[in-house]
């Protein structure tokens, strides 16, 4: 590449990101307060956490992966309705939401005092939200949509000729399934439910919250209490790697089995719709309607108790403030997320256009390298070589606004790709007859790439607007974002400040999705 500022840009993104790796694996190897031995391993405390860790996991994957199979054939089978496009638009802002939300309506809803608890109770004796309960209902509602767009993106792809031809021989329901939905479906389940498990497994915030004591609990949140109240940093180092070493592998063995498509605009009309006998008619609009239910209710049980109080008991001064740190932190984390990624695909379409694969491939490599990196142990090895070296103090917000930009990368980067190899393939030519400078092709790009960089922009902002693991780790009260202050108000049951901070950050970021799938909309069109 010959140097020019884009040149300049790529190798300096390129600095920040790798710096970031580099400085959480020197806090991860180097740091020694004591000895260090790898038979911490068979201690029984470890053991039993990251058995936990894998159990809790595996259970939310599966459910979510096999609950989601129905659910998509009746959004799929009834897509043409209003209802079915508004329930996809809500399947996205669900997997999206932060958790700090979920937490407060499930808390309202199961808790101990909960809206329905009393129905529970009578069914279930001895319920109780807090523990592995919380855990796979939390999980199961956050994955849960996401599984089921997965799977009805793929049931789109079943060709049109194959619905003719079960309409022409009047196939039976169950061999309509076994013939043409199977075998569509079966490659995409064991890759959603890796992808499920691999984010239950690095899951933060909802074992904090919900996780209820020491058998509850998993390797992210034994890191942070090792580091935050023990201050223990070789107990955190060997977790840290130990979760950074699963977590990883996870990831390895879903990269391998393919890629999942979910952020994809759903079509809703079709020539050819699949045929509907009497039995789907009956059982599908229920599936549907229990799905609404679902997704709904923990938004609803919020609203209710906003509505059951007046504002004399709200902590507004907190709130406000703690809304200004979200947008800024979020502002500014997604904007550097953005300009990153953009950055960072300049080496790969360079290498691209020239037909030079190893190199492309291995700039994609680095650019999405941190996708496998939990945030929690990102933040613990940066953390690690910041306190040691004075660097925290008055730096906080720094430290929070550039991890969350480089964890927010590969989603960017995933988002951008695509439309940026399609540019090439148009525009190249033309832009190398024309030989324009650097900031006139990127004014070009811009251009061209307006609409799916506001849809790629508002993911990060909402990526980074939930973030709990960072801010636990480099935050204090000063500069307490939503999230975190749900996370406050929920654990010493001030319920309605909760509601109150989680409508707020609902509201925020449902406006993003909207805008999200708007834009996405008019760039697929």
């Amino acid at each position: 590449m010959a140097l020019n500022s884009r040149t300049i840009a790529a190798a300096l993104a390129l600095c920040i990101l790798c710096s970031a790796t580099l400085l959480s694996f020197s806090g991860l190897t180097l740091f020694r307060t004591g000895e260090f031995s790898l038979a911490v391993l068979t201690d029984d405390y470890i053991l039993r956490i990251t058995r936990f860790s894998l159990w809790q996991a595996f259970l939310s994957a599966l459910i979510s992966t096999v609950a989601a199979i129905p659910i998509a054939r009746a959004l799929f089978y009834f897509r043409a309705s209003g209802s079915s496009r508004w329930l996809l638009h809500l399947s996205l802002l669900a997997f999206v939401m932060p958790t700090l939300i979920l937490i407060t309506g499930l808390v309202i809803l199961l808790g101990p005092k909960g809206l329905i608890t009393p129905l529970l109770e009578h069914w279930l004796p001895h319920w109780n939200l807090y523990g592995l309960n919380g855990i796979l209902i939390a999980h199961v509602y956050l994955n849960l949509p996401f599984a089921v767009r997965s799977l009805y993106l793929r049931l789109q792809q079943i060709p049109e000729a194959s619905w003719r031809l079960t309409e022409q021989f009047r196939l039976p329901w169950w061999q309509i399934w076994r013939q043409v939905e199977w075998p569509i479906l079966r490659p995409t389940l064991l890759l959603v439910g890796g992808f499920i498990f691999m984010l239950c497994f690095n899951s933060f915030a909802i074992v904090l919250a919900l996780g209820g004591g020491p058998r509850a609990t998993t390797l992210e949140v034994a890191i942070y209490q090792a580091l935050k109240y023990d201050f223990n940093m070789n107990e955190a180092l060997l977790l840290a790697w130990l979760q950074l070493i699963l977590s990883g592998s996870v990831l390895l063995l879903v990269n391998l089995s393919g890629r999942i498509s979910w952020l994809n605009h759903p079509s809703i009309h079709q020539t050819v719709q699949p045929p509907k006998r009497l039995r789907q008619w009956i059982w599908m609009p229920l599936v549907h309607t229990v799905f609404w239910l679902f997704l709904l209710s923990p938004i609803v049980a919020i609203v209710l108790r906003l509505l059951s109080q007046d504002l004399n008991n709200l902590n507004s001064t907190a709130i406000i403030r703690a809304t200004g740190w979200s947008l800024l932190f979020a502002l500014v984390s997604a904007t550097l997320a953005t300009i990153l990624g953009w950055a960072l695909l300049l080496p790969v379409r360079f290498f691209r256009n020239r037909h030079n694969r190893t190199r492309q491939h291995l700039l994609e490599w680095i650019a999405t390298h941190t996708l496998p990196l939990p945030a929690m142990v990102i933040s613990v090895g940066i953390f690690i070589v910041v306190i040691s070296r004075g660097w925290l103090e008055h730096s906080q917000p720094l430290w929070i606004i550039w991890i969350n930009a480089v964890i927010a990368c590969p989603f960017v980067i995933s988002q951008l790709k695509p439309s940026l190899f399609t540019f090439d393939l148009l525009y190249q030519r033309q832009l190398q007859n024309w030989r324009p400078s650097a900031w006139q092709q990127t004014w070009v790009e811009f251009k061209y790439l307006r609409t799916i960089l506001i849809q790629t922009f508002a993911l990060a902002w909402v990526l980074c607007l939930g973030d709990v693991a960072v801010f636990s780790i480099f935050g204090d009260n000063e500069i307490a974002t939503l999230p975190w202050l749900i996370y406050q108000f929920a654990g010493s049951y001030q319920m309605y400040n909760a509601a109150f901070a989680s409508t707020c950050l609902l509201l925020i970021c449902a406006i993003s999705i909207i805008l999200m799938e708007r834009y996405h909309g008019e760039n697929g069109k």
